[in-house]
């Protein structure tokens, strides 16, 4: 098995791997962002794809949600230490068969990785727990969100500019300001200090 990691630190990054071939998979690339992720897929197709959510420039959703709009068939997880249930959720939404909690054992990993491989979705039980328990309890309203405006939103509540969604996202300014403007619409909120104390509410925050 051919396996793509992606996480900025580099201690998780020289672990992953050598955990990995421990099991006597192949890594075809061990990169630090998602631009590189995304790069090196393009190059190189992998059997699976393990993104960490955070990281600096294009996280881990957006850089997933890229993959799968040129590879319908990647398959991809999403390694975090974020248990929050709407990035769980997103990650879905942006194509990911897999969400996997860093807290958890490394054969959570292992496992989830043996089951996407098979083209079969995975949760940490922690996280499939929270998933569970949002379907008692109703939708969100960051429910109502695309992949994209979340990620707006996430980036907005951690403090990043206008200039520095653009970026991050590929898009422009206006772009962003007009998603900031639909994201209040649809969370019939009135301001940014509103979108980020939402945010904060759902552990949101890096």
């Amino acid at each position: 098995m051919n396996i793509l990691i992606a996480d900025d630190h580099p201690a998780i990054r020289s672990g992953l791997e050598a955990m990995l071939k421990d099991m006597n998979w192949q890594v075809s690339a061990c990169v630090s962002s998602g631009e590189l992720a995304y790069e090196h897929y393009c190059q190189q197709k992998a059997d699976v794809v393990v993104l960490d959510l955070s990281m600096p420039g294009m996280g881990g959703i957006e850089t997933a949600r890229r993959i799968k709009a040129r590879d319908t068939d990647a398959r991809i997880i999403i390694y975090s230490m974020h248990s929050a249930v709407m990035y769980a959720k997103q990650a879905l939404m942006a194509g990911a068969l897999s969400f996997v909690l860093k807290s958890t054992a490394i054969d959570d990993l292992f496992h989830a990785i043996k089951q996407v491989a098979q083209g079969r979705s995975y949760l940490s039980h922690e996280v499939a727990q929270k998933m569970a328990m949002c379907n008692v309890m109703g939708d969100s309203p960051i429910d109502k969100l695309s992949t994209r405006e979340f990620e707006v939103l996430c980036l907005l509540a951690n403090g990043k500019g206008v200039g520095d969604i653009a970026d991050i996202l590929s898009i422009s300014k206006k772009t962003v300001a007009t998603y900031q403007t639909q994201l209040k619409r649809k969370l019939e909120l009135n301001s940014t200090a509103d979108l980020v104390k939402l945010a904060i509410e759902h552990e949101l925050i890096d």
